[in-house]
């Protein structure tokens, strides 16, 4: 959703409800980006407890 799409449902929806669906496409955003970071922790933690488990 580009800047001039928004502008032109300003005066359809009111600017309450386009500052609404902003935030939650932010937020959205960078709920994604924390989660495929904790999904390459998680990834890396595995090999590294299967790496210990056959060493011993």
């Amino acid at each position: 959703m580009d800047i001039e799409t928004l502008i032109q449902l300003v005066p359809n929806f009111g600017f309450p409800i386009v500052i609404t669906f902003m935030l939650l496409k932010y937020l959205m955003d960078n709920i994604k980006e924390k989660f495929d970071t904790l999904d390459k922790t998680l990834k890396e933690l595995m090999t590294l407890i299967k790496d210990q488990k056959n060493q011993q």
